[in-house]
């Protein structure tokens, strides 16, 4: 989860999956994903149940054995900027607001934004060149 930035979560109303690329940041196995909106909200509304995957790169001449990745299915969570105190101590946790004031920004620009905190129920790691197939975790 260090070694990468992106992370593709998938969200889903009625019979209408999403899947989107967004940057992350884990504390632990917990997620964290500061968003300016889209429609993953309608669909977190709807449906609070996530997927999601990280994985490396496949570059040319590297092959498909190379691949590493992680797949997680949870619950996602939204904060909203309306919860100021709890906004605020997240966006401290996700180290967000020291790298704005290491940047010389005050705070956010004015939008509405919000965070998806999502914790894991199972996660299933794969290394195939490493021999891990799908070693699976199950939350409790």
């Amino acid at each position: 989860m260090k070694r990468h930035d992106v992370l593709h979560l998938a969200t889903s109303r009625g019979d209408q999956p999403r899947c989107t690329a967004v940057g992350y940041k884990n504390i632990g196995t917990t997620m964290y994903i500061l968003s300016e909106g889209g429609a993953k909200f309608q669909n977190l509304s709807a449906n609070p149940r996530v997927a999601y995957s990280i994985a490396s790169r496949i570059r040319r001449g590297r092959g498909f054995l190379k691949v590493r990745g992680l797949q997680v299915w949870g619950k996602a969570e939204v904060i909203s900027q309306k919860e100021r105190e709890k906004f605020q101590e997240t966006l401290d946790l996700m180290g967000v607001t020291r790298s704005l004031k290491r940047r010389g920004v005050k705070g956010l620009p004015p939008f509405p934004y919000r965070i998806i905190k999502i914790e894991p129920e199972k996660m299933r790691y794969f290394n195939l060149s490493e021999g891990i197939y799908y070693v699976t975790w199950l939350k409790g």
